[in-house]
């Protein structure tokens, strides 16, 4: 089978999407407990690439990124900014390199990249700036992606991209964001 894999590694649960490369069609859907039961549910061909979702990206990482050695070790670097999420997903990206290969296409989509681009006032806590520019303590912002998503399709649904909206991710992790021409404001959540 030719397929994309889409693989999100969270706190509760692996998910991953098989999509068509093509079409961008969505074929199947899983979610499992544990790697191995994901890795025992994908197709034995190898897919034409993965797309990672990785929570924290500190920050090194503002936009999506390939794969290479130097940025999983990064990202090993910055395991305890995200212990539940990170190691997990390094696990998986390690695991299908592992298996299908090295020169398999595997891409990081960060979470915290959508809230890079947050202004000043909302990503700088009222601590002195030397204290946050020194030890990385800022509101990195979470969910990042679905933020991100339903932004898009906001604007996408009422061709309204100069709006100003508050957006939910709810689910075994919540945080709120306010969005306003695409770009992020705010957010609810910042160095948990």
């Amino acid at each position: 089978m030719n397929h994309i894999l889409a693989l999100n590694v969270g706190s509760s649960s692996y998910k991953c999407s098989l999509y068509d490369p093509k079409s961008l069609k969505l074929l199947q859907q899983y979610s499992t407990k544990t790697l191995a039961e994901m890795f025992a549910l994908l197709p034995s061909t190898p897919p034409v690439a993965i797309g990672h979702r990785i929570v924290h990206g500190g920050t090194l990482y503002k936009k999506s990124t390939l794969i290479n050695q130097a940025v999983v070790k990064n990202l090993k670097n910055l395991g305890e900014l995200a212990p539940l999420h990170n190691g997990p997903a390094i696990e998986a990206i390690e695991t299908l390199y592992h298996h299908y290969g090295s020169k398999l296409v595997q891409v990081a989509v960060f979470d915290t990249a959508f809230f890079a681009s947050m202004p000043h006032v909302a990503r700088y806590y009222a601590i002195p700036k030397a204290l946050s520019d020194t030890y990385g303590i800022y509101r990195f912002g979470f969910h990042g992606i679905s933020h991100s998503y339903l932004w898009e399709q906001y604007a996408r649904h009422t061709g309204k991209h100069d709006a100003k909206i508050i957006t939910l991710h709810l689910g075994a992790g919540c945080s709120a964001s306010a969005t306003a021409k695409g770009l992020p404001v705010d957010t609810s959540m910042g160095f948990t």
